[in-house]
């Protein structure tokens, strides 16, 4: 009978099969090198080149904003530069100053002002987001940073071309939208002006030099007037709702002595150290006793009815007048 082969056992065949795989597997390795990295090393192959994409696409995106900022500020200073140009020719050359009432070149004068000072207003959103901080600091600080709003600049021409002047104004400025006019380091000196139911809300009117001037009607709600000087100005039927007359630290207050406030509506103005001597707060809306009693005036200050001098006015010889 010939003699059994025998057949390795399944414990006898795992020695001999081990090292075999092993070796594939190595081999393996070697080829790919898969083995020798362990996660952080495969998380840093495929991060730096997305950290790179995405920087890319940022830097790219930051060049194009960059860009489109300074292809609009082009675009508004040659806005700016054909609109002097052309008010400069209708001043010289068409006489400007000396027309009346009706004839085109005010009308023209006017339509190319309102429309280049819609065109240079900022976005409504972009006023939503602002917030004016300079009635924090005084904004005459050097460190104050500078603004390149060019609305400035126009107001400034039209004031110093004298064509709106309270007592004959040429170029109307009912409507024109100065919202959220920032300041730029220096005071805007507008004594005279007239700026009758011009759009001024969250301007930036620190300082300002507004004696006589005619803000009649005038959109200031949530303006910042701190340190500007009003006196003898023509407030009536204003929109003041929640603007700053406030004083600075420095002690230099919004002066607002012999101002017409009648009819003005000053809910939720700030009133605390504003000069209110002479002025004329009768029938003025929604102001109340508190904000009075932050302010200064004195016997010549005109309140409305139900509300008082505060004790700390000086009263002179008399009360302040209440509204007859």
């Amino acid at each position: 009978m010939d003699q059994e082969i025998q057949r390795p056992t399944p414990q006898q065949e795992g020695p001999q099969e081990e090292p075999l795989k092993k070796t594939r597997r190595h081999r393996v390795w070697e080829w790919t090198r898969f083995g020798e990295k362990g996660l952080w090393d495969w998380l840093q192959l495929l991060i730096v080149p997305a950290v790179l994409a995405i920087g890319g696409v940022l830097f790219t995106q930051a060049q194009n904003e960059r860009q489109q900022i300074a292809d609009e500020q082009r675009a508004q200073a040659t806005a700016v530069q054909s609109y002097f140009d052309e008010l400069g020719s209708l001043l010289l050359d068409k006489d400007l100053r000396n027309s009346q009432d009706g004839d085109e070149v005010r009308f023209l004068a006017q339509a190319r002002t309102l429309t280049i000072l819609e065109t240079l207003a900022p976005p409504d959103a972009a006023i939503a987001q602002e917030s004016i901080d300079a009635s924090v600091n005084d904004p005459l600080n050097p460190k104050h940073r500078q603004s390149t709003d060019y609305r400035n600049s126009i107001l400034r021409f039209l004031y110093e071309a004298d064509v709106i002047n309270k007592d004959d104004p040429i170029v109307n400025l009912d409507r024109a939208n100065l919202r959220a006019l920032p300041f730029t380091g220096t005071s805007l000196q507008l004594n005279s002006a007239d700026l009758r139911g011009a759009s001024l809300s969250r301007a930036a009117l620190l300082y300002a030099e507004l004696q006589n001037a005619n803000l009649s009607t005038t959109q200031l709600g949530g303006a910042n007037l701190r340190g500007a000087d009003l006196t003898n100005a023509d407030l009536s039927r204003a929109t003041l709702m929640r603007a700053d007359l406030s004083s600075f630290s420095s002690g230099r207050p919004t002066v607002l002595r012999n101002a017409d406030l009648h009819r003005a509506n000053l809910r939720d103005a700030n009133l605390a150290g504003a000069d209110l001597s002479g002025a004329d707060l009768s029938g003025t809306i929604e102001i109340t006793q508190e904000q009075l009693e932050l302010a200064v005036g004195d016997a010549t200050t005109k309140l409305p009815e139900g509300l008082y001098p505060p004790t700390s006015w000086t009263q002179g010889d008399g009360q302040a007048e209440g509204e007859e």
